[in-house]
């Protein structure tokens, strides 16, 4: 059985994304959070049998961020997958790491689960995530 830790899921949506053309989003409130818990949701309901998940993504009850999504994305700008843009860090943006069409192909086949699966989760997560923009700024 292989395991998928939460800087594979983060870092997976993250490169899905932005080969969608989706590179920076606001990581300082829990907006960021909460579309992760969405996609987190996806992954739950329909993950493939052998795959174990070795986190778990709950937004807090009263500020909605996720430690386990601020760790993840923490990592992925670690490990240069991402970035913080300055100068206040609330926004992160995807690196060319992740844009450039063959080197994101070759690393989301590395990861666990596939291309296919972060492709469903980062739909989910990108809907998510701008479904609760328009939300919010109404």
């Amino acid at each position: 059985m292989t395991s998928m830790t939460a800087v594979d899921f983060v870092e997976g949506i993250l490169t899905v994304a932005a080969t969608k053309g989706h590179r920076q989003f606001r990581v300082a409130d829990a907006r960021f959070d909460r579309a992760m818990a969405e996609a987190y949701q996806e992954l739950r309901k329909d993950h493939p049998d052998a795959l174990r998940l070795e986190f778990q993504v709950r937004p807090h009850a009263i500020h909605g961020d996720s430690q386990v999504v601020r760790g993840a994305v923490n990592a992925a700008v670690g490990d240069r997958r991402a970035r913080r843009l300055n100068p206040s860090f609330q926004m992160v943006e995807t690196t060319t790491l992740c844009v450039e069409p063959t080197a994101a192909d070759e690393f989301l086949q590395k990861l666990p689960g596939g291309a296919e699966l972060y492709d469903r989760l980062a739909d989910r997560f990108i809907a998510a995530y701008y479904e609760d923009a328009q939300v919010t700024v109404q």
